[in-house]
């Protein structure tokens, strides 16, 4: 495997806001943990959000997501005066640091949030027939089959994964979950089951348990799992064992937020 640090330029993942690592040649999924881990030893004050499918329409659609919902909220500033008239905003803007440009965008984020909980993810119309659970479970045995081949970390100067989310908001498209319910989902599943989120696709979130769920606790999961893509009784009975099985004994858990 090889570690590549890339830099803080404007063209990488989240457009210069936080730093970003390069990894190729991943052998498998174990090592690819071990080096998210080595990253949060030797970064104790940042959360490593690694790239999951498709990175760059992934980065494009968080760079629209960011603008079209104003997170860092620059509309407010301009309205405050507090920046010399006919300043560039964007040449103002670099005087903030990246954690308080987060602090900005989760403040944000909260308030399109509140009052917005797992339910309303669930009612939001997410499906999974026969053969997106066959790709699913897929992604479930081999993780990599998710990932591209070149994968990226980004070191967001957060201490929780819903803090790293403001960092990579998705949910652009009116077929995705949008980012308040993807924050609804990323919460209940870490409070209900432990779930941290580690990563960002177009169309996954990635979470991670350091604890392996055993049958009981996966057939909890796979509940929640069923609520959120709305799997009627009469499917539910063929599905059910297969996704427990999915869950049971692995860490990882793949989430998809778009239709």
């Amino acid at each position: 495997m090889d570690v590549r640090f890339i830099g803080r330029d404007d063209d990488n993942l989240t457009q210069g806001l936080c730093s970003e690592y390069e990894i190729r040649d991943v052998q498998n999924f174990v090592e690819l943990i071990e080096a998210r881990r080595k990253f949060i030893r030797e970064n104790p004050d940042a959360w490593p959000l690694l790239s999951l499918d498709e990175p760059w329409q992934a980065s494009y659609t968080s760079m629209h997501t960011e603008m079209s919902l104003d997170l860092e909220d620059k509309n407010s500033v301009i309205r405050s005066g507090e920046y010399e008239e006919g300043f560039d905003i964007e040449e103002y803007w670099t005087r903030f640091t990246a954690k308080e440009r987060l602090s900005f965008r989760m403040r944000s984020l909260d308030r399109l949030a509140d009052g917005t909980g797992f339910e309303d993810a669930c009612g939001f119309g997410l499906g999974i027939d026969d053969s997106a659970l066959d790709k699913w479970c897929g992604f479930q045995r081999d993780p990599l089959t998710l990932l591209e081949k070149v994968v990226f970390a980004v070191l967001v100067p957060a201490s929780s994964g819903e803090a790293a989310f403001a960092a990579f908001p998705n949910g652009y498209f009116s077929c995705d979950l949008s980012p308040p319910l993807n924050l609804a989902v990323i919460r209940h599943f870490h409070t209900a089951h432990g779930y941290d989120l580690i990563g960002m696709g177009a169309l996954y979130l990635g979470f991670w348990r350091e604890t392996l769920p055993d049958e009981t606790a996966a057939a909890i999961i796979a509940d929640d799992f069923r609520l959120l893509y709305n799997v009627g009784d009469a499917a539910w009975g063929a599905m059910r064992p297969r996704v427990i099985e999915a869950i049971a004994g692995r860490s990882h858990l793949w989430l998809r937020y778009s239709e």
